[in-house]
């Protein structure tokens, strides 16, 4: 049985009536704002019932701002608990690094739990990304990653087997894959291209990430390359949006104008 918070609204100070000069989910949204602000990390805030109640205004109008202001990392919402005051920035990985060195570099403590591991017959499309033959054994991993304890993102990546043989007997839970694969095998990694993109998450996906299969996500698509340009993994991994960001980092010459 899921259990309901319920937050006395007596002791928050949300202000008066909304004026009917501006829009209303804008004055909602600088209020929850306001309030986060005070209140700190971690604080449950009102149920979205309740802040409608407040406002007079209808329920998906408080949720489309919620549900802004987590794209913001402002808040986040835990499923059958609530919405709480963001206790932590979101992620923004370093592209092509090891997940286990990004988090670390940002002061988070990384962890993973271990969804599925398989030695298997590449299919076409995966074939044709690591250009190996169709049925080719690759090894495939699927991981849960978090952050402090805070689920951030499901990864999946193919390797082929016959470059690194006896990885699919490699306990790769809390280890990081990159660096068994450069003590084990020498692998010199050389770079990694990729794209991202918006999606919705599969019922699977967002049933391991806390999330509905109604809350955006961010895909990632990745194919890494050893030191000679030789592709050795190709990855889709999928994302929660309000835990995960992309950054941007442009250099411009003088000439650019």
């Amino acid at each position: 049985m899921v259990r309901r918070y319920r937050v006395n609204m007596s002791a928050l100070d949300l202000r008066g009536e909304l004026s009917e000069e501006r829009p209303r989910g804008d004055q909602i949204r600088e209020r929850l704002e306001d309030l986060a602000a005070r209140l700190g990390p971690g604080t449950i805030i009102p149920s979205d019932r309740q802040l409608a109640e407040h406002f007079g205004v209808a329920r998906m109008t408080v949720r489309t701002e919620i549900k802004r202001l987590t794209f913001d990392g402002v808040l986040e919402v835990e499923q059958g608990r609530g919405t709480f005051v963001s206790s932590a920035p979101r992620f923004a990985p370093e592209w092509g690094t090891s997940y286990t060195f990004s988090a670390r570099a940002a002061q988070g403590e990384p962890s993973a739990t271990l969804v599925q591991s398989a030695a298997t017959a590449a299919d076409a499309r995966t074939a044709g990304l690591l250009r190996i033959r169709e049925g080719d054994p690759v090894f495939t991993l699927t991981r849960l990653r978090a952050l402090d304890g805070r689920r951030v993102g499901v990864e999946r990546v193919s390797i082929p087997l016959s470059r690194f043989p006896g990885l699919e007997e490699v306990n790769l839970e809390n280890t990081s894959l990159y660096r068994v694969l450069a003590e084990r095998w020498g692998l010199m990694r050389g770079g990694s291209t990729g794209r991202v993109a918006a999606t919705l998450p599969s019922e699977s996906d967002a049933a391991l990430l806390g999330v509905t299969v109604r809350d955006p996500c961010l895909v990632v698509q990745m194919i890494s390359t050893d030191a000679d340009g030789v592709v050795f993994e190709v990855g889709r991994s999928v994302y929660r949006a309000d835990r995960y960001e992309v950054g941007i980092d442009l250099m411009h010459s003088r000439a650019d104008g």
